[in-house]
């Protein structure tokens, strides 16, 4: 039996990394060879695909401390796109840097993402830029999980 997943897609930068897969219209999987020629094409940020994958959830791996100790660097955050942002909560936003993980905070211009660390200032956003709200957290045990409401 041939080895064959579907594509990634994969979008890097800001501390965080997304994979997700998707599936080329016709129903191919495009891109994949097998284990030894591997192929991974990345989609420009703010682009989507136009399918229902769009509204599922996603998981990121959190690279730097700017979020600890809430969000420590080597944990997993699952990110709902379908929950809407609201005041306090957790999200993940798409910026001109990256990908960006922080406490969302309405402005009378729109949005505004706070890490937990005291020495970054707040980015300001527009509601497009969100691109999910932080649901649960995993860690290496499971005393590191937990879920948010």
């Amino acid at each position: 039996m041939a080895w064959s997943p579907s594509p990634t897609r994969w979008s890097t930068a800001g501390g965080m990394a997304r994979m997700s897969r998707s599936h080329a219209a016709d129903g191919r999987r495009d891109g994949i060879d097998g284990p030894s020629s591997l192929s991974i094409p990345v989609a420009p940020a703010g682009t989507s695909t136009g399918t229902c994958t769009d509204a599922e959830p996603f998981a990121l791996r959190v690279t730097d401390d700017s979020m600890a100790p809430e969000f420590p660097p080597g944990c997993i955050v699952i990110v709902d796109p379908s929950v809407p942002p609201a005041d306090g909560r957790f999200a993940v936003a798409e910026t001109a840097a990256g990908v960006a993980l922080g406490r969302v905070q309405r402005t009378a211009d729109g949005w505004q993402l706070q890490t937990l660390a005291a020495d970054r200032p707040p980015l300001n956003l527009d509601a497009a830029a969100i691109r999910g709200v932080v649901t649960q957290r995993a860690g290496r045990r499971r005393r590191d999980h937990k879920r948010y409401p």
